[in-house]
């Protein structure tokens, strides 16, 4: 296997993207906390079954895109 000084180069930089890329959550989650240690942020408007309408509207959005790609290709190679 020969590698050429183009090839080489482009692996280096993905490893390095990649590295950097993986890097950036323990960087965020290494942030001093914020002033008000008393929980959440007051200013969000979201209570907490929020969380779930936007999981179940993700899920539905899923599925919908699925059964379309399915219903594509399925009459692609009929």
């Amino acid at each position: 296997m020969k590698f050429t000084a183009l090839s080489l180069k482009k692996a280096l930089t993905n490893v390095a993207v990649s590295a950097a890329l993986l890097a950036t959550p323990l960087i965020g989650i290494c942030q001093p906390p914020p002033p008000n240690e008393g929980g959440g942020n007051p200013e969000v408007p979201f209570d907490s079954n929020m969380n779930m309408v936007f999981l179940a509207a993700g899920v539905l959005f899923a599925v919908i895109i699925t059964v379309r790609q399915l219903r594509k290709k399925a009459s692609v190679t009929a």
